[in-house]
């Protein structure tokens, strides 16, 4: 009868601690990434300055675009059409009205 206690709380334990590489992610219904990239070589390692609809900016990692590369940083934006400006070092550099969909991450595609 002991035997059978322990074997059964035993049991019970196991089952209520499978919990343990479960990660809880929300995502925003409306957000979308932007992704800044370059094929040859990456002379924004400083990073640029990205303005969207001429009302937020912020600066941004510029990642040269490869097979092996692993993703980079992302940037959260709104779904729906914006107005996406680049600059480097106060020179404008990219300026492009796109359209984004829901999760959807667009890469930008750098000079």
């Amino acid at each position: 009868m002991k035997n059978l206690s322990i074997i059964l709380l035993s049991a019970i334990f196991l089952l209520c601690s499978c919990r343990g590489g479960m990660t809880n992610i929300t995502r925003g219904l409306n957000q979308s990434y932007l992704e800044f990239v370059v094929t040859g070589d990456n002379h924004y390692k400083d990073g640029v300055q990205v303005a969207i609809d001429d009302n937020t900016q912020f600066n941004a990692k510029v990642y040269k675009d490869q097979k092996s590369r692993v993703k980079g940083d992302i940037y959260a934006i709104n779904k729906g059409a914006h107005s996406i400006k680049v600059y480097y070092k106060d020179e404008l550099i990219y300026s492009q009205k796109i359209f984004i969909g829901t999760e959807e991450t667009k890469k930008i595609q750098l000079p």
